[in-house]
């Protein structure tokens, strides 16, 4: 199982590598891959957190210092930085996914679009729903 995730999230990062490999610039695709793995990566925490705002309606964020969400916000990216970049990790997977047949690329890539899609639709009706919510019901200083 273990190893089945590990390829599954090498092969999310090398699906944003050829993306940006195919782009206008294809400088440092690489670091965008990456980039875009841990935007995506916030984007889902974020989704799942407003979610359970949502549900719950109480505020699931604590009062977070802008020090304190940076910190946050770099463990993820350490640990990215770490799996895919040390000793330069991403490039063998790179070739390994590259030798894979043009169909396994084809519906991989499709279930990678999806999942950025259904990621990026659950937040904004996340929000969407957040914004419905009467809190002044549930939290009487609220707006004061």
């Amino acid at each position: 199982m273990k190893n089945t995730f590990k390829k599954y999230y090498f092969y999310y990062f090398y699906c944003f590598y050829r993306f940006w490999e195919n782009g206008p610039s294809i400088w440092w695709s690489e670091w965008k891959a990456l980039l875009s793995v841990f935007v995506i990566e916030v984007y889902s925490l974020l989704s799942f957190l407003l979610m359970l705002m949502v549900i719950t309606k109480t505020d699931v964020f604590p009062n977070f210092s802008k020090l304190e969400l940076t910190l946050l916000g770099l463990i993820p990216w350490t640990i990215n930085h770490r799996i895919f970049m040390h000793n330069d990790n991403w490039k063998l997977w790179v070739e390994e996914f590259d030798s894979l047949p043009k169909e396994v690329n084809r519906k991989g890539k499709r279930v990678f679009w999806i999942i950025n899609i259904a990621i990026l639709g659950s937040l904004l009706f996340n929000f969407y729903l957040l914004s419905q919510i009467d809190w002044s019901v549930y939290n009487p200083n609220y707006g004061k």
